[in-house]
């Protein structure tokens, strides 16, 4: 599904005329362009969706600015929105590493990292996944369009119960790509302490929560 393909369904959620093109001059065209990589990005840094996931060798800096904490610094990989965990050259196995936001440290000769890209793989997205997309624009674009407050502020509801269904589905595939292990990234994120017991958290993380009915529940 193509970018203009999405706004067009979140066009539909807000209502407003659809469009041919993102580059064509109608507001819709032109409010969709405005936020569509913003509201992508957002949800591409919620998580490490499956479709999302990227490996690549990381190119060592010749210049380290905390050679006294660790032994190497690495450039950060183009388009990756967080790190899940840096391995060793063969990506046998996980190792410790700092991230600052730019730069990734670790003691490890030639590293590898496995991160989450920021690339749009429109054609990759799950159906949650796109469902989430497509909600989450609808709710931003609601207001410049229609100037519809109370609209915008229950799409913005819809959007997050979309997204929360989505990282559900996602969370429960996600443990069968990584088997018994939960890369320290994931932790916090997931609700689980160091021997993997869960702690009480975001609904999002327990398989039986329906977001949909709870949020359907909430109008009654």
């Amino acid at each position: 599904m193509t970018p203009t393909q999405i706004s067009n369904l979140a066009l539909d959620a807000v209502p407003a005329g659809r469009i041919v093109s993102l580059t064509e001059a109608s507001l819709s065209a032109k409010t969709c362009s405005m936020h569509y990589a913003q509201v992508l990005g957002e949800i591409l840094e919620m998580g490490p969706w499956r479709f999302s996931i990227r490996r690549e060798a990381l190119a060592e800096l010749p210049a380290n600015d905390r050679e006294g904490q660790w032994l190497y610094a690495y450039a950060m990989p183009t388009g990756m929105a967080f790190p899940i965990q840096v391995m060793d050259s063969l990506g046998s196995c996980s190792v410790g590493y700092e991230f600052s936001g730019v730069l990734l440290y670790s003691n490890e000769p030639d590293a590898t990292v496995e991160y989450v890209t920021t690339a749009d793989m429109a054609g990759a997205h799950t159906a949650l996944f796109r469902a989430a997309l497509i909600a989450r624009l609808a709710a931003r674009i609601c207001l410049p369009i229609t100037k519809d407050l109370k609209r915008a502020q229950f799409l913005a509801n819809a959007a997050e119960v979309a997204g929360e269904r989505a990282q559900a589905a996602n969370h429960n595939q996600r443990n069968n790509t990584y088997g018994n292990h939960v890369p320290d990234i994931l932790r916090e994120r997931m609700g689980l302490t160091f021997d993997d017991r869960r702690l009480p958290g975001p609904e999002a993380v327990y398989p039986d929560f329906d977001p949909v009915q709870t949020f359907e529940d909430s109008l009654d």
